[in-house]
Order: structure tokens, then C-alpha cells, then sequence
């Protein structure tokens, strides 16, 4: 899908589609292919839900049908709004040309295609003047006309467009404050991620327990890994994780429990809920999950990402336990 999962894209963005088989195009319709304004991630059975009762309802637009019936395309009639999410649901009313529902195969269970997008916002233009000609300053709210003689400051720096959620280490073997636990995030390579926060989610109640917001040098390695340390009881600036790129205090609960990420807006660009969670919502009025739930780990043991896997919006299928914990590497 175009625009690609978590990707910032502009507000005139068309959204398409690219099946693996040729599609009824008949089937495509704002019925089967909902564009969601102000997304929030659940679980998709809790969508499903959502979608079937009628709570949940795509955007009014243009949808078209390539010839060949293996591309589709959504665009939006009255436009999409500067810094808001935008989810994007293919259920299986999108059946094929020989009537096969979307995401059936031999043996397993239909789901819903779901996806998301972030529109971009206060974005800035600098156009250098040398032959006494304007110059202008773009964001969300308009052109602002500024004079040949002024300057008009350029955000130097980008966010990284994919940051999320490595590996989760938060249970150690004795005890959880002594400077064990890390939360490893893993986006583009020396991205700039200050602002950023990542967010811990009691599973039984939605609680907000906890949260860490990075500071203002705060940065990707080259590798594009950034490690969130856990700090020594009684010493807020120690820590044993051998790799670390902030230290703070902080202990996330055993599970069934969830961790956020945040962006410098408040807007979610990942989260991660494993063990048998009880609520898709946490406090804050957003997901928990991205799809099923990742298993809750024994002590001594990390949640981790499947190694150089790309993030699927399931946790079940991004994750895994890992025997030994590898922050930073």
C-alpha cells in the first residue's frame, strides 16, 4: 500500500492499493475500502466490530480500478488535514474476480487489511532571494508572505519517518529498579527523535503507569537504534546496560501489559501489548496493540522484534522471546 505504513505523507495523497490477484471492482467501494479519520489502533476483531455496528465508517471519496483489476485507488473528496492519522481497513467484502474474499487462503481464518498515515505538518520551504523577490514560509496554516530583506528560518533537521518499538527487556531475574530493564527503539539512522515518549500501559485497566520523554540531543546511531536505559536504585545517572543512550527511572510491569511510542506531537507511531491484555485502549484514548498480542516473556528474558523483520502492525507476528537481551546491538 501507498502511502506505506506509519509513513508521512502529504495532504493531497492519493492512497493505492496493489493486489496479489486481480480484483472485483465492483467489490471495492467505501463499504469494503474504509479511509478512517483520526485513527486509532485496536485489535481487529474489535474493529471488525466497530466497522459492523456501525461506529466505524470510511471517509467519501473517488475510488478507481486499474484495467488490469490488480490496482485499486482511494482519494479523498474533500482532502486530508495536516498532522491527523488516517487508518486504512481492506476487509474481506473485497473479494477476486472468481469471488475469493481478501486474505482468504487454504486453512486460515479471513482479517482485515489495516494500515496507517500520518499527513505532514508545519512544514517549512526557504527559498533563497538574491534578485529582490519574496520569500515564503509554509505550515499547516497557509503562505506567509515575508519581506526580500527578512530571514526565514528552515527546519534543518527531519523526523525519522518509521520509528518504533525494538525490544523490551522488563523483567529482570532480581529486581526490576536496579538498572536491568531498556526499551530499544529502532528508526531511520541519526534521526532526531527529541520530544519523543514512550509510554507504559497497565493490560488489565488502560492505565498510563508510566512514561519517559527523550530529551533534546536525543538521536539514532548510525544503526539507527536508540536505547532507553533503566537507572540504579538510588542513582538517577547509572545504569548496567552496557549500551545506552538515555538513562531514566522507570519499570515497566510484568504482563499482560503495553508500551507506547509517542511522537513530539502526541500522535502514536507504534505500541506493543503482550500477555492476554483486558482493554484495546489505554487512558491516553489510544491503542495498546497493533493486531494480536505478543507473548509475555519469562524473567530474564526481552521482548524482541523478529530480527531485520519490518513492522506488520501485529504484535504476534513481530515479536518473539528473546534468551538473551540485546540492547543496542
Amino acid at each position: 500500500m501507498s502511502p506505506a505504513y506509519n509513513e508521512v505523507a502529504d495532504a493531497d495523497a492519493v492512497i493505492t492499493v496493489t493486489f496479489s490477484k486481480a480484483v472485483d471492482g465492483k467489490s471495492i467501494n467505501r463499504d469494503s475500502f474504509l479511509v478512517i479519520e483520526n485513527f486509532s489502533d485496536k485489535p481487529a476483531p474489535l474493529l471488525e466490530e466497530d466497522i459492523a455496528d456501525g461506529k466505524l465508517m470510511g471517509m467519501e471519496g473517488e475510488y478507481l480500478v486499474a484495467g488490469d483489476n490488480l490496482t485499486a485507488t482511494f482519494q479523498s473528496g474533500s482532502g486530508f488535514i495536516a498532522g491527523k492519522t488516517y487508518g486504512v481497513i481492506l476487509t474481506t467484502k473485497i473479494v477476486s474476480l472468481d469471488r475469493f474474499a481478501l486474505n482468504q487462503t487454504p486453512g486460515s481464518t479471513q482479517s482485515p487489511f489495516i494500515s496507517k498515515f500520518i499527513i505532514k505538518d508545519n512544514i517549512i520551504i526557504n527559498q533563497e532571494d538574491n534578485t529582490n523577490t519574496s520569500q515564503y514560509t509554509l505550515s499547516s496554516e497557509g503562505a506567509v508572505q515575508v519581506g526580500a530583506g527578512d530571514t526565514v528560518q528552515s527546519e534543518s533537521v527531519a523526523k525519522p519517518l518509521n520509528l518504533i518499538i525494538n525490544e523490551v527487556y522488563y523483567d529482570a531475574p532480581d529486581s526490576d529498579t536496579n538498572g536491568d530493564l531498556f526499551v530499544e527503539l529502532r528508526g531511520t539512522s541519526g534521526g532526531v527523535i527529541d520530544g519523543y515518549k514512550v509510554v507504559f500501559v497497565n493490560g488489565d485497566d488502560g492505565k498510563v503507569t508510566e512514561s519517559v520523554t527523550l530529551p533534546s540531543d536525543a538521536k539514532n546511531s548510525e544503526s539507527g537504534l536508540y536505547v532507553i536505559a533503566g537507572a540504579k536504585t538510588g542513582n538517577p545517572d547509572a545504569t548496567n546496560v552496557a549500551i545506552a543512550d538515555f538513562i531514566a527511572n522507570f519499570d515497566p510491569q510484568n504482563g499482560p501489559d503495553a508500551v507506547q511510542l509517542l511522537d513530539d506531537k502526541g500522535v502514536l507511531t507504534d505500541a506493543v501489548c503482550y500477555g492476554d491484555v483486558k482493554t484495546a485502549e489505554a487512558e491516553n484514548g489510544l491503542a495498546m496493540c497493533e493486531g494480536s498480542f505478543a507473548p509475555d516473556v519469562p524473567s530474564g528474558q526481552s521482548l524482541s522484534r523478529l530480527p531485520d523483520a519490518d513492522d506488520t502492525n501485529d504484535n504476534a507476528a513481530d515479536f518473539m522471546a528473546n534468551e538473551t537481551p540485546s540492547p543496542g546491538e
